[in-house]
């Protein structure tokens, strides 16, 4: 039987774009890196968090209980490395936060994404338990 996920697209303020679809018009971002997120954005609706064993090349399951849920779908091997960070709810829904551009190994760079998606993460539930 396979499992079916929703694809929900993480808005910061009421009406706006959705972060990851504003970032996949980001200039800077090549056209081969924009097909290749929007391919995987595919698979992983498709496969859900089964993907991060089966591939965890391309989604990576951060570690600490702080992320709980929370992975980087992975274009690697390119110029910017593209990450779309996504998480998980109990609710069988994929939710795409932001994406961010990875060019090297800035480990405090990063830590301010997590520590973001951490907090988008955290809205996100609590509109959800406000509805």
């Amino acid at each position: 039987m396979e499992e079916c996920w929703n694809l929900v697209w993480y808005r910061d303020k009421e009406g706006a774009e959705p972060l990851v679809k504003a970032f996949l018009k980001d200039k800077n971002l090549r056209d081969d890196e924009k097909a290749k997120l929007v391919e995987r954005i595919k698979l992983l609706e498709k496969e859900g968090n089964r993907l991060a064993v089966d591939l965890p090349n391309v989604l990576h399951t951060l570690k600490g209980k702080q992320y709980r849920k929370i992975y980087e779908l992975r274009v690697t091997g390119t110029p910017s490395n593209p990450r779309i960070f996504v998480f998980f709810s109990d609710q069988r829904e994929i939710v795409l936060l932001f994406g961010v551009r990875k060019g090297g190994k800035r480990t405090k760079e990063m830590e301010k994404h997590y520590s973001r998606a951490v907090r988008l993460r955290d809205k996100w539930l609590l509109r959800r338990e406000q509805q």
